[in-house]
């Protein structure tokens, strides 16, 4: 259904243009719900022109509203919105026009794309000597929005962002449209542009806009502050000094400095230096350049250089070309201009910041490598922890890649394989994270000898093929510490090296591998640190540090994200793929029943994994529709018992052995569970494929699973049947319908087990082994325990004895033992920004999950605490709540 949209005119002293803005309106093909005019303290016959219209048209119910002068749009659309009811809203300034077919544009990508927040067109500006020129707008980016201004006023966004937002910011004069813009998108809100000219815009030499071009810096600046999270801590400390008007040292920020505010410097540094510039244009006319340059770098050299000399020099370098040199120029005389005036006022008062301590001598050592900060979600995690271990005065070396590798994980053959650029973008973006968060970095180039590398490389084209998967470097196991990476690169459950591109990726790795080995066990050895911190500890260069750090004896902690969006997983001496974190925590909680308030936190992560919100990673599976559609799409029987099977991607654990099946591969237990169906008729089976092996939001293909995949739902029985990744099936719907649920690694077998269902799980993974799963544990027996399923039903006391282990397993593994972490708010599943402005913010005491990460890393405390006896707990309420769940399913399955 078509939303409803009402359109905001706002005027001041706008009667030559007002009634030309309405009969835009009145000529739309879709007709607007309503139209406010709000008259923002007129002093001609706007508001009588707007009179006017709304007489002569009853039939588009418009509102004129009448104002003292505020003097910016900002309060005139907020006073105007609220007056409206419809679905969505558009903004229009009375000197403006929208061409007839905008409404019906944005209501039809509306209903095209229900998820969208905001539809914006390109613009057609127009002068009033009838000049016109095209301004094509910007495909919808976050990112980008942080640092330009992609959409245009008229932009029709829904009424809920308003209210969520708080209506459009006051501080931002001219520039409310970008600010609310971002804004909405800080909320999570998308947009979609319309790649056609449906804003006619009057350019004018007064205005508001035409105002803001001497309060530009002032307004970025200010825009920065409305939305922290978009922006580098540097960014954020410019803008502050701005806004306080004390001096920017331009340059000596310029490296960690956002877009938003580089632009802006740039352009108030040429307009300081207008002057030179015409000076630089006369030089280049009649030939003198060659006179002049010397003479300023003499000056230079002399150390006698003035702001006036440093901008004529930056003017010459942009006229010949030298377009760095020249900016650099003009930004040092930019920033000594300001400094020089500040100086001679009087004063301010300004803000003080605290001062981070420097290290003792016995401090603690952290060492974190990081290989993989464009990962930017991951590098702001642990940047923001090692600046608040440096609070409590710890000493931290942070190593970052400098393109040393010939192959890597930030570029997977299978997903996005790497380019000529790759790496210079690539440490573009680690040094651009590190400096916005003032994180002082080295590179690992600095680590590593000549003779190293020429050792690693001769090295590894060495090794025999058949020996690459587990060759070793003196006592160092390179092989087998760098094949969980390549098991990822090809997005591949088989690594073979007889595969041409296995062999040279596999090659490659072991190079990198033993590079890392080289300076890793140089800082292991020189530095002596006291603890690691590690990136997931998995892939092959972080493997490496992670053995050697293991091997030396010292501590390590390394970090994922967490299993629920904004949150951080921690675990001691283990990777990210160990089972032994939960698996020890769980023991201390098992016997602990849940209070009713983390019953229905609980209860919100299944709402909310079925749906898809609050998820760590994509979501894979559609919502949760009708069972009789789904029975009717796959010709599944009523009355027949329905095992759902979910197969997992596993390429990424294929080399972990702690996942093992007593199958061997998961291929055998889907054979060994379509025969046991072949013989049991009576029952359907669906075989849900992991949308992730190959499907639309997949990270890559494992085109050898998928490609065995239907190769084998060739020879299933006619009782099977199989869900494609890109099915419009929930995998919720089939877990909702299912009698039984059989699982590989998957958390489907939790998620099933929480509903009461039995879950039979085929591998080891985080979730079998606690007592609510029904783990293979005999391939001889396998049948029979799928038999006893369709046999005879459960009892009630087996499903509530299941029920409550898997939720205390639930909150246990996706609240308790999850470190809340919104200092860096998580934008998507490898993206972040930042939840603080200062470092001050990062001190002890300011947040509880900084301070308990800071507190596992420093201290050794344990991520997931024991039991307290501080909460008063009692198993016959979480028994009564479980069995009025339960109750209430029976009697919905029963209607």
């Amino acid at each position: 259904m078509a939303p409803s949209i009402a359109v905001v005119v706002t005027a001041y002293n706008k009667g030559p243009y007002i009634g030309a803005a309405l009969a835009s309106l009145a000529a739309q093909t879709s007709l607007p719900q309503s139209i406010v005019v709000v008259d923002d303290g007129s002093t001609d016959d706007s508001a009588t022109v707007a009179d006017r219209f709304a007489a002569a048209h009853p039939e588009l119910s418009v509102r004129v509203v009448r104002q003292a002068n505020s003097g910016q749009p900002a309060h005139a659309r907020n006073a105007g919105i609220p007056l409206t009811s419809s679905d969505v809203v558009i903004c229009l300034d009375a000197d403006d026009m929208l061409s007839p077919l905008y409404l019906q544009a944005v209501q039809q990508a509306f209903v095209e794309d229900p998820g969208l927040g905001l539809v914006y067109p390109d613009i057609l500006g127009f002068t009033e000597e009838g000049d016109m020129r095209m301004w094509p707008s910007h495909d919808w980016s976050g990112v980008q929005l942080s640092q330009q201004n992609l959409c245009p006023c008229v932009t029709a966004f829904r009424r809920e962002i308003w209210d969520r937002v708080g209506g459009y910011r006051t501080n931002v004069r001219g520039y409310e449209d970008w600010d609310f813009w971002l804004a909405a998108a800080s909320l999570g809100y998308r947009g979609k542009r319309l790649p056609f000219p449906f804003f006619n815009y009057r350019e004018l030499a007064s205005g508001v806009f035409a105002s803001t071009h001497a309060r530009d810096l002032a307004l970025r600046a200010s825009i920065v502050q409305n939305n922290p999270t978009w922006y580098s801590l540097v960014t954020h400390d410019v803008a502050a000094r701005i806004l306080r008007d004390e001096p920017v040292a331009p340059l000596d920020v310029w490296d960690g400095l956002d877009e938003i505010l580089r632009a802006a410097l740039l352009t108030a540094a040429r307009h300081d230096a207008a002057d030179a510039m015409a000076w630089a244009a006369r030089c280049v006319q009649d030939g003198s350049v060659s006179t002049v340059l010397p003479r300023l770098l003499a000056q230079v050299k002399s150390g006698r250089i003035g702001v006036e000399a440093t901008q004529r020099l930056g003017a010459i370098y942009l006229e010949a070309g030298q377009v760095a040199d020249g900016q650099a120029m003009l930004l040092l005389a930019y920033g000594n201009a300001w400094q020089a005036r500040v100086a001679t006022e009087t004063p301010r008062a300004g803000t003080t910041t605290a001062v981070m301590p420097t290290a003792a001598t016995n401090a603690p050592r952290v060492l974190c490598w990081m290989p993989y900060g464009q990962w930017t979600l991951h590098a702001q995690h642990e940047q923001t922890i090692l600046h608040g271990a440096r609070w409590r005065g710890a000493e931290v070396r942070y190593v970052m890649c400098s393109g040393l590798f010939r192959s890597c994980d930030m570029h997977w053959e299978a997903v996005r394989p790497r380019d000529a650029q790759s790496c210079a973008s690539c440490m573009a973006m680690q040094a651009r994270t590190a400096n916005g968060l003032q994180m002082p970095f080295e590179w690992i180039s600095t680590l590593v000898s000549e003779e190293e590398r020429a050792e690693a490389a001769r090295w590894s084209a060495a090794q025999p093929v058949t020996e690459l998967t587990t060759a070793r470097w003196q006592s160092w196991d390179i092989g087998p510490w760098i094949v969980s990476s390549i098991h990822s690169q090809f997005r591949t459950n088989v690594v073979d090296p007889h595969n041409a591109d296995h062999e040279r990726v596999l090659r490659a790795h072991l190079e990198a591998g033993l590079l890392v080995a080289f300076a890793m066990q140089r800082l292991l050895v020189t530095w002596k640190p006291d603890v690691l911190f590690l990136f997931n500890g998995r892939m092959g260069v972080l493997r490496v540090a992670f053995e050697l750090a293991q091997a030396a004896g010292v501590r390590i902690v390394t970090h994922e994200r967490g299993w629920t969006a904004g949150t951080l997983y921690l675990a001691e001496n283990a990777d990210c793929l160990s089972l032994a974190p939960l698996r020890e925590a769980w023991s201390r909680w098992v016997d602990t029943p849940l209070t009713e308030p983390e019953l229905k936190r609980t209860e919100g992560w299944l709402l909310d994994r079925a749906f898809g919100r609050n998820l760590n990673w994509r979501r894979f599976s559609p919502p949760p529709g009708s069972d009789e559609a789904v029975r009717t799409q796959l010709a599944l029987r009523a009355d027949a018992p329905l095992f759902v099977l979910y197969t997992s991607s596993e390429d990424e654990v294929a080399g972990n052995r702690e996942r093992q099946s007593v199958f061997g591969s998961q291929a055998a237990w889907l054979e060994a569970t379509a025969a046991w169906a072949a013989k049991h008729p009576e029952v359907d089976l669906v075989i849900r494929v992991h949308p992730n092996t190959g499907g639309r939001q997949s990270t890559g293909h494992n085109a050898e699973q998928l490609q065995w995949l239907q190769a084998f739902a060739r020879t299933t029985a006619p009782s099977v049947r199989f869900v494609w990744p890109d099915d419009d099936v929930s995998s919720y719907t089939l877990m909702d319908m299912a009698t039984v649920t059989l699982s590989y690694l998957s958390t489907t077998g939790l998620e099933a087990a929480c509903r009461g269902k039995p879950a039979i799980m085929g591998a080891s993974a985080y979730i079998g082994g606690y007592g609510f799963t029904d783990d293979v544990s005999d391939v001889a027996l396998y049948g029979a325990q799928l038999d006893r399923y369709v046999v005879a039903p459960e009892s009630e006391e087996a499903v509530l004895a299941r029920r409550t282990r898997a939720w205390r397993f639930a909150y246990l593994a996706m609240v308790r033992y999850m470190v809340p972490f919104p200092l860096v708010p998580q934008r998507d599943f490898s993206a972040a920004g930042l939840g603080y402005t200062s470092l001050d913010a990062l001190q002890p005491g300011r947040d509880a999950g900084l301070d308990h990460a800071v507190s596992v890393l420093l201290d050794g405390a344990p991520v997931c605490p024991s039991p307290d006896g501080s909460v008063l707990r009692s198993a016959s309420t979480e028994a009564a709540h479980h069995r009025a769940v339960m109750g209430a399913m029976a009697e919905a399955m029963a209607a």
